[in-house]
């Protein structure tokens, strides 16, 4: 098999160094002949076949980019998160990038920093990103554009239109008869849940409802944590006879319950979701569920930052979402 040289093979073989070969490839003044030849030569013999990175050399540009995730602190990687990265792959190798994984912003801020600064990559992509977070402002002071999933308030962003998604469940069951409401939430520093809260709020005061901020409950960070809200409530016999909760995959703990107690569902509580995952049709009652388009964020988040990186003024974006109606809700 025929070797592939790189370019630090062809400096070596020249005796030049790596930013001489970068310059000849490049075509940049400030190389001698001589030397010029001497490189040309080597490139020629050993049949160089110009690569992502030589090319982006000749653009200032490396061709890589990479992804902060958030799946090591996802209850179900497999799902949301993976479905995010997949297509964030895909649209990338579309537009000729590729794409190197980082778990999350502490292995960012210990291991990638340098090489950012280095200009290994071109931009960043991070995946529900908290808000207002320094660190990012540091990437970005090393000229490094960085695109977020999710909302923040300082960067461009690609994400649901929670507060709409909010609504259309809130008010959906307020049209079904229900008037005890109460939202779900996990951690509340995040800022997707200010937008779910607002379109919360909006179906009360729409509906004519009295609305009081004990309707809101946080820190229901999975699964577990709302099966225990539902149990206890069902016990005390306080349960709501709506539920709307911030993930399908948290709402799974509902069902649980619904199904351990034998509670009437929808008739004496109805539960929604969100994310609309697959998971959805595969319990008992199917789970009533607000859209979020996941595929399509991997795509966008993408096509935002290659925007970015040509020069273009770029805006954050809202996917519009939909209220996808199954059993758990009359």
């Amino acid at each position: 098999m025929e070797k592939k040289y790189t370019l630090r093979d062809i400096a070596q073989l020249a005796n030049v160094s790596f930013k001489t070969v970068s310059r000849v490839i490049n075509n940049e003044t400030g190389v001698r002949k001589e030397t010029k030849e001497k490189v040309l030569r080597v490139l020629k013999e050993t049949n160089y076949t110009m690569n992502y990175y030589a090319k982006g050399l000749s653009q200032n540009k490396t061709f890589q980019i990479l992804v902060v995730s958030d799946i090591d602190r996802d209850n179900y990687p497999v799902q949301r998160t993976s479905i995010i990265i997949n297509n964030i792959i895909k649209e990338a190798n579309n537009e000729k990038y590729k794409v190197v994984l980082v778990n999350n912003l502490d292995e960012l801020e210990s291991n990638y920093m340098g090489v950012l600064e280095k200009g290994y990559y071109d931009g960043m992509i991070v995946l529900n990103s908290p808000r207002n977070n320094a660190l990012l402002e540091e990437v970005e002071k090393l000229g490094v554009p960085v695109i977020v999933s999710g909302k923040n308030d300082k960067f461009t962003y690609v994400g649901t239109d929670h507060e709409t998604g909010a609504y259309l469940a809130a008010n959906y069951l307020f049209k079904s008869g229900m008037s005890d409401i109460h939202l779900l939430l996990d951690n509340p520093n995040w800022p997707t849940h200010d937008e779910k809260i607002k379109g919360f709020h909006k179906a009360f005061l729409d509906n004519h409802i009295p609305f009081e901020p004990n309707r809101i409950i946080t820190d229901l960070s999975n699964s577990t944590d709302v099966f225990q809200y539902v149990e206890k409530h069902f016990k005390n016999d306080t349960l709501p006879n709506g539920l709307i909760i911030s993930s399908d995959f948290s709402a799974l703990g509902a069902i649980k319950a619904i199904n351990k107690y034998q509670i009437p569902c929808p008739d004496k509580v109805s539960v929604i979701g969100f994310g609309n995952m697959p998971i959805c049709t595969e319990v008992f009652p199917e789970l009533t569920s607000v859209e979020q388009d996941f595929e399509r964020i991997g795509q966008i988040l993408v096509q935002k930052l290659v925007k970015k990186l040509a020069g273009e003024q770029t805006t954050s974006y809202k996917i519009k979402t939909e209220l996808v109606v199954r059993k758990s809700t009359l």
